[in-house]
């Protein structure tokens, strides 16, 4: 699964891997947990209106 964000800049620092929904992914030292979830998921959670997908915003 590609993620809903592409990384164009800031590849130099260390990988830090994490588990997501049984998953193992990686982001970057320093990566904020929103950008790194987002750089290895399309998506957050469902909508509240309707069927479509959220990001960040509650």
């Amino acid at each position: 699964m590609t993620g809903q964000f592409v990384r164009l800049a800031g590849k130099g620092r260390p990988p830090v891997r994490f588990m997501l929904d049984g998953r193992a992914c990686q982001a970057l030292a320093g990566d904020t947990v929103l950008t790194a979830v987002l750089t290895s998921a399309r998506s957050l959670r469902a909508g509240d209106a309707g069927p479509e997908r959220r990001a960040g915003s509650a």
